[in-house]
């Protein structure tokens, strides 16, 4: 009985995680693009959509910073929060064999 509400709640922490990781992907992407003044944030509608990308992805970024902060001028937290997700998500489908 206790797997049967287990498994909605684990398909949804994973299907979070997975959004979080593209979330990641897309800030990335877009920090990428404004370096090279592709994206144009002084655009009121790039600036608010890169605020609210960065509002959701800077938390969890920062405190991966705190700890491997940047080297050489890179910054290598997206790819170990990617790692870290990729982790909880193996975890997650060996726990429900999805």
């Amino acid at each position: 009985m206790n797997h049967i509400l287990i498994l909605p709640f684990l398909e949804l922490i994973d299907g979070l995680l997975g959004f979080y990781q593209l979330l990641i992907i897309i800030a990335v992407i877009v920090s990428l693009l404004t370096a090279f003044n592709i994206l144009d944030t002084y655009k009121r509608g790039v600036f608010v959509f890169v605020t609210t990308l960065n509002r959701f992805t800077d938390p969890v970024l920062y405190q991966i910073r705190r700890i491997v902060p940047a080297m050489g001028g890179l910054d290598f937290s997206p790819v170990i929060a990617i790692f870290l997700i990729n982790v909880l998500r193996n975890v997650i489908h060996r726990l429900t064999c999805i």
